[in-house]
Parts: C-alpha cells; structure tokens; sequence
C-alpha cells in the first residue's frame, strides 16, 4: 500500500466485506454518504447540529506542538488508500530509472 489517503466523495461507491462491521448493520455495496448516514445514526448524531460534525464541520481550535491554538473547523470524512500494484511498482522504477543513450 502507499499509504496515501485520499477523500472520497459522498457519491463514491464502496465494496467491503460485511462482516468488517461488527455492531453496524451495513450492505457489501454503499455510498460514501450511506455510511456516513449509518455512523450518524450509531453515534447518536441525529440532530441537525450534530450532523455538521461529519457535513459542514464544527467550530474548533487545534494546537499542534510548536505553534499555537488555530482556530477552525473539523469534520469526519472517509477516505481511501490505493494498493500500488506491481505493474503501477515498476512503472515507477523505470521512470526513475536514467534513460540510456541509443546509438
């Protein structure tokens, strides 16, 4: 894996094995905005304003060590990360690979 996440939007479709879900009663096939639905409705987020902690965001500060409080927002998405197959792996090498001069 490349372990490089990336946000999938909320018409995405997502194919997982079912039993990966212990308390969540989900399909092998669902949307991103599906899934989210499913983990509003399991945390308790049924009220409007709880709903922004996974859509809009929620007000927040962040401190990060070195710097000080930011001000912001958070939210909770889904994200992705690609196996790289061995031909993606090789594609790579030859690319970094010095080309050679042809007679």
């Amino acid at each position: 894996m490349s372990n490089q996440f990336l946000r999938l939007d909320s018409e995405d479709v997502i194919s997982v094995h079912p039993g990966n879900f212990e308390r969540l009663e989900v399909s092998k096939t669902f949307t991103v905005t599906e899934i989210i639905e499913i983990l509003q409705k399991h945390v308790g987020c049924t009220h409007k304003n709880d709903a922004k902690f996974f859509s809009a965001g929620i007000e927040a500060k962040v401190l990060r060590p070195g710097n000080t409080w930011q001000k912001g927002k958070i939210r909770i998405g889904i994200e992705f990360c690609p196996e790289v197959t061995t031909n993606q792996k090789s594609a790579v090498n030859n690319n970094l690979q010095p080309k050679q001069k042809t007679v």
